[in-house]
């Protein structure tokens, strides 16, 4: 049993994306593609978290104790893109693998929270 993470290790994330009424439709989950519609599949490459970048999400989150909540609340919009920030690494949309250093904030916002639905079953923070 290895306790480290190596920075070679990956998630990998299928986004189902189309069009729908002159709006783009997005998930993770290839059951929820309504039937008959083409999706575009486009593959996400986010880095394992390791301790650091968990402590990375957890400040950028502020999560917070409140008097009616067991575990602390935090913000799920900050929460998110802490995720993509921190560890989203590149995006392959048919065959066209681009870098997201800088691009984070291009995403299609539906497609973002896609992906990071998706990367959330797949790490631990």
């Amino acid at each position: 049993m290895d306790i480290f993470v190596k920075k070679a290790e990956k998630i990998l994330v299928d986004v189902f994306v189309w069009e729908q009424d002159d709006d783009l439709k997005a998930t993770h989950l290839e059951g929820e593609v309504p039937s008959g519609v083409d999706a575009e599949i486009v593959k996400f490459t986010f880095k394992k978290a390791d301790y650091r970048d968990s402590l990375i999400i957890g400040q950028a989150v502020q999560l917070k104790p409140t008097d009616n909540a067991p575990t602390p609340e935090g913000n799920i919009v900050d929460f998110q893109d802490a995720i993509l920030k921190t560890l989203l690494m590149s995006v392959d949309q048919s065959g066209t693998i681009t870098d997201m250093r800088g691009k984070i904030n291009e995403l299609h916002p539906t497609v973002a929270r896609s992906a990071v639905a998706g990367a959330l079953q797949k790490i631990t923070i």
